[in-house]
């Protein structure tokens, strides 16, 4: 068969054979039939070959993955979705599978003592606790802004979303400590930037349900960039805040003062309440709005503005009659203590207008009699006066037998003295603390009106 060169020559030849069969013997018709077989089942073989040489071609690019078609080392196609696609085989081409799953780090050893599995369930005090010394040469740590020393713990999220740009630019053996190189700097950068006490206060990952803390944004951000600058191809999902603290040393010092903060958190809380129940008590929902205009009324008196000021008194005293007065299209009514009060005042200034008329009254009828005989007067209206005289708490009576000798001590009763002194007492101490009240109250009204001053725009 080395004497036929082509496949032409051969069918020409194999023509031929048959037109000469019959003049040929058996034995050569025999010779001829068989390599027409054998040529027959060569086509079929190579037909077969090529065909799986061609079908090895197909590849399944599974759902976390992404594929590249390379044809004589050469990028045809990038980022191929999941599914089944076809290349030249090997060595004309070949299909690179690369997997964009999401994918883990947690960097536990850059900025604090190494976490182990065992450290993470346990409180990070304890942990940062046994590293009391801080060697740099074993235990990272990074600077705040305000130069105090911080230890912290991340978790990155990350995935390859630009395949050909990844496959080209990292060595996939280094891949993950390029990832962890850009967080480290996006950690290094971000945290130069908040003080620790700042930091201290930030949410973790255990503590945040949805989303992501600025400071968290900014890492991400950072770490981001630094990847995209050399093309890396990875786009980091998240970054996260496991733990946060500061060093050994200084760790009772730091929760001294968030212990402290927390109570006066508590406490200021529990004022702010008291105080709205108060302002309910007193003038009731509408508290807001009265004490929103007193500041309009002062910031009135301090631009002199006449008018304005007394449009805004007008409304204010009509608000304390109880009447209801309409305000940016809502109606508002004062109800509570202060009504009370008011209404306990008028009735207090009847009683005093009644009481001095009374009194006019009556001078008005005895100034003739006195006038017309003083003595007679002053004699019956002296009856009455020692009478009330004698029937007051500080008058002593002692009755004596007209012939006893009786000596008089001009000291006074002490316990008399005793009573009249805790009166005093207690009316000074009453005094004073309503002068406190009225100190405490005066300035928390300054302290709102600051807080609603800066919270809404001068109109």
């Amino acid at each position: 068969m080395s004497q036929f060169n082509s496949q032409e020559e051969f069918t020409t030849d194999a023509a031929n054979v048959d037109e000469m069969g019959a003049l040929m013997d058996p034995a050569q018709q025999s010779l001829a039939d068989a390599l027409r077989i054998t040529f027959r089942v060569l086509q079929v073989v190579m037909a077969l070959l090529v065909a799986l040489f061609l079908g090895s071609g197909f590849q399944t690019i599974e759902e976390s993955e992404r594929g590249i078609k390379l044809v004589f080392g050469r990028v045809v196609q990038d980022d191929i979705p999941p599914g089944v696609t076809w290349n030249w085989p090997f060595p004309i081409g070949e299909m690179v599978k690369v997997r964009t799953g999401e994918q883990r780090t947690f960097i536990n050893d850059k900025f604090g003592p190494q976490l182990t599995q065992e450290d993470r369930m346990r409180p990070i005090a304890r942990v940062v606790g046994r590293a009391f010394q801080l060697n740099p040469s074993e235990v990272g740590s990074v600077i705040t802004a305000d130069s105090a020393i911080a230890h912290t713990w991340w978790n990155v999220i990350w995935r390859r979303d630009q395949p050909a740009l990844n496959t080209r630019n990292v060595h996939q053996p280094d891949e993950e400590r390029i990832v962890r190189a850009a967080v480290h700097r996006g950690v290094v950068r971000a945290l130069a930037e908040i003080e620790i006490d700042d930091l201290l206060k930030q949410r973790t990952t255990d503590e945040v349900v949805t989303g992501e803390s600025s400071l968290d944004a900014r890492v991400r951000r950072i770490a981001q960039e630094t990847l995209d600058a050399f093309g890396a191809g990875v786009r980091i999902e998240r970054v996260s805040l496991v733990e946060k603290s500061p060093p050994g040393q200084t760790l009772n010092a730091f929760q001294q003062v968030t212990t402290a903060e927390n109570r006066a958190a508590t406490r200021r809380e529990q004022a702010e309440q008291a105080s709205r129940e108060v302002l309910n008590s007193v003038a009731g929902e509408a508290h807001s709005v009265l004490l929103d205009l007193i500041d309009d009324y002062e910031r009135a008196i301090e631009l002199a503005d006449d008018a304005e000021a007394e449009r805004i008194l007008a409304t204010i005293d009509r608000m304390i009659d109880g009447e209801i007065v309409e305000i940016n299209g809502v109606s508002y009514s004062v109800r509570g203590q202060v009504t009370s009060v008011i209404n306990r005042a008028r009735q207090y200034r009847t009683n005093i207008v009644s009481n001095i008329r009374s009194r006019v009254a009556t001078y008005e009828t005895k100034f003739p009699l006195y006038s017309e005989n003083p003595e007679l007067f002053v004699a019956r209206e002296w009856r009455p006066a020692y009478e009330a005289f004698l029937t007051g708490g500080l008058v002593e009576i002692q009755l004596v037998s007209p012939e006893a000798d009786v000596e008089i001590w001009l000291n006074r009763d002490p316990e008399i003295y005793r009573e009249r002194e805790r009166a005093e007492h207690g009316r000074e101490a009453r005094e004073a603390f309503e002068e406190m009240d009225e100190r405490r109250e005066r300035a928390f009204r300054d302290q709102q009106r600051r807080e609603r001053l800066q919270g809404r725009p001068n109109q």
